[in-house]
């Protein structure tokens, strides 16, 4: 069931990349030791920077490298943009989703693909484990907001995680056109819209912690300001999800989930802060998480990629 053609033994590896060059090189690297059994692997990577900056870089690498590179400008920012540019440009049954701050661990694919044969799973999710590239007194908070981890053993799961971390069989849904909203260009959340619009299908999807990924964080985003926009962005996804589905009971459901986390955490925020304590971090993820399901509107919804992104203008080249 799919509307999507493919080539049933190839696994598409998809990397958006926007202006971070050792991050590319890195994640690119950690490709190269990728396998399945009776499976090619492809490496299609979706250059989002205006000015290109990622296609000297590819083409010299596509020369050496493993597995087939398939090189995309898409020239105009936006996450969905890019993300849409290179499901575009792939051709496997499964899509594989790394992102250019990530790293695979060498079993990454193998396990992946080892999970939805024997789950029978449409989507398989992974451990993500940050990695912070500067020290800070809230270590330990930090690391535990940027990770995506889960207590889960090996099997179908009723939820699902973030885009870096997963690999989709495409034979078993079909996908939405356009695959991610451009609505979501800047702001994210287009990977839980899409997820749930496959899940609805009535799919499985499933867990591995037998494999993972590293995901690194820049200076830049470990600091309050950035922990609240990422926050407020995470909590408003349940909402706007259920407004997008004209679902009213669902979306005052989580209106309300929002009102009483505000209430709950605020004051720990407050105190936390006042007294400089490590867990503040925390605090403030809980309560902005809340206020994103009470002020949902698309307004509301912080800028964080493309253009807009706070670390776009530092990661130029």
């Amino acid at each position: 069931m799919t509307n999507r053609a493919y080539t049933n033994n190839i696994i598409s590896v998809i990397m958006p990349t926007f202006r971070r060059p050792d991050g590319l090189a890195r994640a690119l690297e950690s490709l190269m030791k990728q396998h399945a059994p009776d499976h090619d692997i492809e490496i299609v990577i979706a250059d989002n920077s205006p000015e290109a900056t990622a296609r000297k870089y590819v083409s010299n690498f596509a020369k050496t490298s493993t597995h087939k590179v398939v090189y995309v400008h898409a020239e105009i920012p936006g996450v969905s943009n890019a993300r849409n540019a290179a499901v575009a440009a792939s051709t496997g049954r499964y899509i594989a989703w790394l992102d250019d701050d990530q790293e695979a661990a060498d079993n990454w694919i193998f396990e992946m693909m080892a999970t939805a044969r024997d789950c029978g799973a449409a989507m398989v999710f992974c451990p993500t484990y940050a990695i912070l590239e500067a020290k800070t007194s809230s270590d330990t908070q930090y690391v535990k907001f940027f990770s995506r981890l889960a207590d889960h053993v090996r099997g179908p799961i009723e939820e699902f995680f973030g885009c870096g971390n997963s690999l989709m069989d495409c034979s078993k849904f079909i996908l939405p056109d356009p695959v991610f909203d451009p609505l979501a260009n800047e702001t994210g959340g287009e990977d839980d819209l899409l997820f749930t619009q496959i899940q609805k299908q009535g799919v499985i999807t499933a867990w591995t912690p037998d494999t993972h990924t590293q995901e690194y964080i820049p200076a830049g985003r470990t600091n309050p300001e950035y922990v609240r926009k990422r926050a407020l962005a995470w909590g408003q996804g349940p909402s706007e999800i259920a407004r997008d589905e004209n679902d009213n009971v669902a979306l005052v459901k989580w209106m309300l989930i929002g009102t009483l986390q505000m209430t709950a955490y605020g004051i720990p925020m407050l105190v936390t802060k006042l007294i400089d304590h490590p867990s503040h971090i925390s605090w403030l993820r809980k309560f902005w998480e809340g206020a994103g399901k009470v002020f949902w509107s698309s307004n509301l919804r912080p800028k964080l990629y493309g253009a807009s992104s706070p670390l776009s203008v530092a990661n130029k080249t």
